[in-house]
């Protein structure tokens, strides 16, 4: 019965796990010139749920834009989930 128990425990563990796990955003740096110089005008034009250039940029790497950019070390990030 211990073993049940346990075992119950172990899986609802895990499956909470890969439930935040697949729910995590993570920051994509926009590469090259585009990514350069970051300022307000380009947090604008790449923020914004459904934004075209943030969602080519998500896509590359098999996600999608959650509508958030932001500028950091002086590059513009996109958060991709």
């Amino acid at each position: 019965m211990k073993y049940l128990a346990v075992i119950k425990v172990f899986l609802i563990t895990s499956m909470l796990t890969m439930l935040i796990a697949c729910d995590s955003s993570e920051w994509l740096e926009v590469p090259g010139d585009a990514g350069a110089g970051c300022n307000e005008t380009a947090i604008e034009s790449t923020s914004g749920r459904g934004n075209p250039t943030a969602t080519a940029y998500c896509a590359g790497i098999s996600k999608e834009p959650t509508g958030k950019s932001r500028c950091e070390n002086g590059r513009l990030q996109i958060q991709c989930k």
